[in-house]
């Protein structure tokens, strides 16, 4: 019995693709000609050894905090496996990785970027079919080589994806437990923390009695170990929100470092800290315009406000997150695809008078007069109407009888020279 069947269910998806693929190599390896698993023993030894190193990752049962942190245990396991493809693609006949050219080169497509020599090599040897006079050994060489740097860009990815997890994990980490120190303020020192706001009784739009003591969040008089924590917790309801409008934007992903969800986990502690740090600035007078705050329910109003506006803050962790995931191997690659959406055509004959229809001569006063097409004066009087038909119909002739004011060159009425305008 191998150790595949020892193994236990894996923990994690990322644990079932990598045995599900060492499966796949191991039914590939099997199906080779004899001859050639003769001939090449060594590395047949060899791709065995970075499967079973593969397999032993992948199927750890440890729970080493310090391995989930820096990805050993997927790092060994995915880079073993990429090496095995590598080195089997050099045994393989040439019919059978001459069927695997499209999957490989719309991985590099997605990985690689266009500029890179690397993209341009692969497009070349991959895109073109080759001769029939080709060298065996030089197309599986290309082929070798192409799947190791798609590999190895894909093994890079996931390195920045856990590397920009494990700071997504520390800036929550942090922010938690900042909130939860000035909650601790608030509720060991009540008055430390200015959540409760002055009244504003002599401002415009007051309804009410004036009155000098404080409003605060939970209601009282005086500052209450309650406000603090409230505010907070108002804060949190506002991000939460925040958080939901958020779900439209996450786009599924096949990673195992779950980037969507510590990002919708940041905005939780950041809308406490906004509340609160809002309120205290709105008390100092920081933000004008922002201080008429009347009753409890007008400061909770504004914890909730505020607790949404952290997305000023989260939104560029946002668009970090969404560029790596977007970036990340998958079942569905998005780079290069063509669009399909073509501009809309748009007619400005209805809205725009076609100047080349209607020329026009000016005076020495600066009169515009409209010319119709033979070239003939038109009349002041008969201006609004030849230009009405000719938006109207801009190939109809005119219709009118164009009063006679002259050749251009000729004085008018008030002793001007009529010229030709442009």
């Amino acid at each position: 019995m191998t150790d595949v069947h020892k193994a236990r269910s894996p923990r994690g998806s990322w644990r079932a693709i990598v045995l599900a693929r060492i499966d796949s190599l191991r039914s590939e390896i099997a199906a080779l000609p004899v001859q050639s698993r003769a001939d090449d023993r060594a590395a047949l030894d060899e791709i065995e050894q970075l499967l079973h190193r593969a397999h032993a990752a992948a199927s750890s049962s440890s729970l080493r905090a310090r391995s989930w942190w820096t990805g050993a245990d997927i790092e060994r396991a995915w880079r073993s496996v990429h090496a095995a493809e590598a080195l089997l693609a050099d045994m393989q006949p040439t019919a059978a990785i001459r069927a695997r050219y499209p999957g490989v080169l719309a991985s590099a497509r997605q990985l690689i970027r266009l500029d890179d020599e690397r993209r341009i090599a692969i497009e070349r040897w991959l895109s073109e079919p080759p001769s029939g006079g080709a060298d065996s050994k030089i197309e599986h060489a290309r082929y070798a080589a192409a799947l190791r740097w798609t590999n190895d860009e894909s093994d890079n990815i996931q390195s920045r994806l856990r590397s920009f997890r494990n700071v997504l994990l520390a800036v929550t980490l942090a922010m938690i437990v900042v909130v939860a120190g000035l909650i601790a303020v608030g509720i060991v020192a009540p008055n430390a923390l200015p959540v409760c706001v002055e009244p504003t009784g002599d401002e415009a739009g007051f309804v009410g009695e004036p009155t000098d003591e404080p409003i605060c969040p939970t209601g009282g008089a005086s500052p209450r170990r309650g406000d603090v924590p409230l505010v907070a917790f108002v804060g949190v309801v506002g991000a939460s929100l925040a958080s939901a409008v958020a779900i439209r934007k996450i786009q599924g992903t096949s990673t195992p470092y779950s980037i969507p969800l510590l990002l919708g986990a940041l905005k939780l502690p950041t809308g406490a800290l906004t509340a609160l740090a809002g309120l205290i600035l709105i008390q100092g007078d920081f933000v004008p315009g922002l201080s008429a705050l009347d009753n409890p329910a007008q400061v909770l109003a504004y914890s909730i406000l505020l607790g949404y506006a952290q997305e000023l803050f989260t939104r560029l962790a946002d668009r970090q997150g969404q560029t790596l995931l977007s970036s990340a191997p998958g079942p569905d690659p998005l780079t290069d695809r063509p669009s399909l959406e073509q501009p809309p055509l748009r007619s400005t004959l209805a809205t725009e008078p076609p100047s080349n229809l209607i020329p026009t001569i000016s005076d020495a006063s600066g009169d515009e007069i409209l010319m119709s097409k033979l070239g003939t004066v038109v009349a002041p009087e008969e201006q609004r109407d030849f230009a009405d038909q000719m938006l109207a119909d801009p190939e109809a002739e005119p219709d009118f009888t164009p009063g006679v004011l002259g050749e251009p060159g000729d004085p008018d009425d008030d002793g001007h020279d009529l010229e030709v305008g442009e």
